[in-house]
Parts: C-alpha cells; structure tokens; sequence
C-alpha cells in the first residue's frame, strides 16, 4: 500500500509549476502527496521517492524512506510559507551525516 502511495500517478500528464507537485520541479502526484521522480529538477533537497505535503498556513510534512526520515514542520506563516518549507527541507537535509 505505501508503495501504491507514493507512486507518481500523474505520469504524461503536465501538472503544476508549483513545488506541490508538476515535473517542472521534479515531482508527481501520489495518492494524497507529492512524490518525487526526479532529484536533478526538486529545488529542496532530497531523493527519488520521497514524498511531502504543505499545509495551508505554513505546515508541511516530507518522508524520505531511502535516508529513513520522517520530518514534520509546524509553523503559522500564510504569507511567507514557501520560502519558510523550503528552509525547512534545507536544514532537516543538511543535518544528515551521509
């Protein structure tokens, strides 16, 4: 089933520039989340495969099974939310010792 789940299921389809999901980022859309297919594309660190969702106010979630992550990011900032999830994937991936 998590397989199942974070499969892209918009595979030929254009999606949407923004970095929810759409292959101009180098996600697709699994079932309930973004997942995605190409690391060369994502403007956030991360790897094939791994899924995320925002929420409206700021919120955002990722899971990373390859480096076996789980983060999760609550904060209220309806009106700087982007800059502020992609902070967050930056400093949650630069304190992975590889």
């Amino acid at each position: 089933m998590v397989d199942l789940m974070l499969t892209n299921h918009l595979q030929g389809v254009g999606g949407s520039p923004a970095t929810v999901s759409g292959p101009g980022y180098g996600y697709g859309f699994g079932l309930g989340l973004a997942v995605r297919v190409d690391v060369g594309m994502g403007v956030v660190p991360g790897n094939v495969g791994d899924a995320y969702w925002p929420g409206i106010s700021g919120t955002s979630f990722t899971v990373d099974r390859r480096d076996g992550l789980v983060a999760l990011f609550f904060v209220q900032a309806p009106s700087n939310r982007v800059p502020a999830r992609h902070m967050f994937k930056d400093v949650v991936y630069a304190t992975l010792v590889r």
